[in-house]
């Protein structure tokens, strides 16, 4: 038999310093371990929140996106999860969402999750903004708005407005009219000024 585990065995109900001393920082080891296990099973449970966020944070510009577009509120947290370039091209095209350039960001109906390019970051305006477009959309597949909508460049145009207004709101004016020229870009149904376009 282990010497250790006898001489631990010997200390239980013994008076002695040594052995309750030997006690105390085994038990207080137990205790710590087992709850640094707990925390980690709680943050895995939860919605994973990336950039020094927070759920509140994410609360307060779903409200802003509620209130820009009309959109009910109907979403709480989203997970939100870091991409590299190549996942979030891969899941563009699964999509068959047409970005110009790199995808920074992309909502995923079908997981209901939020996909961010490692390199936004969410302390500043222009990275939130980036949090707010993917809401917009996250609102939009809520309430339906994508089924009725005349193209998906409607949808994007809507996005890239609210975004540019958060910009403009958080005084990052550039950014703000660069977004929005994005916005002009992509925003326009070629069907409204082409009908022969319209597939039958």
């Amino acid at each position: 038999m282990n010497k250790r585990l006898v001489r631990d065995a010997e200390c239980i109900g013994n008076r002695d310093r040594v052995c309750k001393m030997r006690s105390f920082v085994i038990i207080l080891f137990s205790a710590l371990l087992g709850a640094a296990f707990q925390l980690n099973i709680s943050k895995a449970a939860g919605p994973e929140l990336i950039g020094g966020g927070s759920c509140q944070m994410m609360l307060r510009l779903n409200a802003f996106v509620a209130e820009r577009t009309s959109y009910k509120t109907t979403l709480n947290c989203l997970r939100l999860l870091r991409a590299t370039s190549s996942e979030l091209r891969s899941l563009t095209a699964h999509n068959k969402q047409s970005h110009t350039g790199e995808p920074l960001a992309m909502y995923v109906p079908s997981s209901g999750e939020i996909m961010l390019s490692l390199e936004i970051d969410l302390s500043n305006p222009l990275g939130r903004s980036y949090l707010v477009h993917e809401l917009v959309h996250a609102q939009q597949v809520a309430n339906g708005v994508h089924l009725s909508a005349p193209c998906p460049g409607w949808l994007e145009g809507e996005a890239y407005r609210i975004q540019s207004e958060y910009l403009h709101l958080q005084g990052a004016a550039d950014e703000a009219f660069q977004i929005e020229i994005l916005g002009l870009l992509q925003g326009a149904c070629a069907n409204a000024y082409h009908p022969e376009l319209i597939l039958r």
